[in-house]
């Protein structure tokens, strides 16, 4: 596994241009699946095991949107090598994302919003700007 996944990286970082932070994102996770199967070959890998290690995740208490991002990691990953003819078979067609809570929106108060007024005559050169996407927004 581990002379799959730094081929990957390199993929990831040169030919999708993908951060530094997020290179590294999917160091951690490919790392920590690679923990969890042990020496298994990739070929003998199938859908059970890609199961136990998200239910394992879930036992120690990740968070739905971590479990997401581990499994996008793992997902993008196997069709890398799926497109390098290194795999066959795609483990993930019955395994679904963990679906994510959705956030109702913050808004401001209208004495919140008053006092941005207030606030923008400390920039006078831009009030005019200032004042118009305020109210524009609210």
């Amino acid at each position: 596994m581990k002379s799959t996944v730094a081929p990957f990286l390199s993929y990831l970082n040169i030919q999708k241009g993908y951060s530094v932070h997020t290179v590294d994102a999917y160091r951690r996770d490919l790392t920590q699946f690679q923990a969890m199967i042990g020496e298994k070959i990739l070929t003998t890998l199938d859908a059970s095991d890609i199961k136990t290690y998200i239910y394992g995740l879930q036992k120690l208490g990740a968070s739905k949107r971590s479990l997401a991002r581990k499994l996008s990691s793992l997902r993008s990953w196997w069709t890398y090598l799926v497109r390098q003819g290194k795999i066959s078979q795609d483990l993930f067609k019955g395994i679904e994302s963990p679906k994510l809570d959705k956030n109702l929106p913050c808004f401001l108060e209208d004495r919140e919003v008053e006092q941005l007024v207030v606030a923008l005559s400390v920039w006078p050169k831009h009030r005019a700007r200032d004042l118009a996407i305020i109210d524009l927004l609210f």
